[in-house]
């Protein structure tokens, strides 16, 4: 299905019960699909690994230092550590 069908068919949708089971299903799949990307960034590091941010600011390249469940620290080529979400890396 593509995306103008499901807006249009969504457009549709004529009462508040209807839209917040709508709401619930979008909210559990974007929780099932970062699930899955963190899983997969997790998967693909390691500790003292290289990779891009990715940000507004421009850090480049990083090394993680530790990985937890959905975060890690990283430290920057000038030494400053920060914490960040596993899905703001690029692999």
């Amino acid at each position: 299905m593509s995306l103008a069908t499901l807006a249009a068919e969504i457009q549709k949708i004529d009462n508040l019960s209807d839209v917040s089971v709508l709401i619930d299903l979008v909210n559990t799949r974007h929780k099932q699909l970062r699930k899955i990307s963190q899983n997969k960034a997790k998967s693909m590091l390691t500790e003292g690994s290289r990779v891009d941010i990715r940000n507004n600011s421009a850090l480049g390249t990083v090394t993680v230092t530790s990985i937890r469940r959905s975060k890690c620290s990283i430290e920057t080529d000038d030494g400053r550590f920060f914490e960040v979400p596993l899905t703001m890396l690029v692999l």
